[in-house]
């Protein structure tokens, strides 16, 4: 019995590291930005991300994009549930149900507290959140794109989450968080 325990979490092990070697393998590719000194300055520190300008400018990332994460910025500052539905997949059905939708929109808005990452995942509120910021973006593939969000609180605590945004030419839609 234990070596059969030991051989399935052996095997179970070298398929979780196959498919991480292979979701890390696009972070190789060539960043382009405006402002590749300031870029450069946020690799060597986050390797995986690239500091955030409001024009994205990735290779497979819809032309468009830089200015709907803008205007996603100025939702949640507005606090505007109505445009906020339209960045969330799914919340589209909730429109006349304000309730509902700010609750689904809240789900979203869980993360850590900056510099404080072994504290655990703190979640807040939509009416929490003084300001939201981008901070970074990474993509993966061609078809997904991890935003880091800077969620600035009343209680003047840091909340940094990370949003999926599964990428289509004409709508994009935030479908999770990591």
């Amino acid at each position: 019995m234990r070596p059969l325990l030991l051989l399935t979490f052996s095997l179970m092990t070298f398929h979780v590291l196959g498919q991480a070697y292979l979701i890390g393998s696009p972070f190789e590719k060539e960043m382009k930005s405006e402002s590749s000194e300031k870029n450069e300055m946020t690799a060597a520190v986050h390797p995986a991300f690239f500091n955030s300008n409001d024009v994205i400018e990735e290779e497979g990332a819809p032309a468009f994009l830089g200015d709907y994460i803008k205007t996603f910025n100025q939702a949640i500052n507005n606090k505007d549930i109505q445009q906020l539905s339209n960045y969330f997949d799914g919340a589209q059905h909730l429109i006349n149900h304000e309730d509902q939708l700010t609750k689904y929109i809240d789900n979203f808005l869980c993360g850590f507290e900056e510099e404080k990452k072994y504290n655990g995942t703190k979640c807040i509120t939509l009416e929490q959140v003084m300001k939201s910021e981008t901070v970074s973006h990474k993509l993966l593939g061609d078809k997904t794109l991890i935003i880091k969000q800077k969620l600035k609180t009343k209680e003047k605590k840091n909340i940094m989450i990370e949003l999926v945004l599964q990428l289509t030419s004409t709508s994009p839609k935030f479908i999770g968080t990591m």
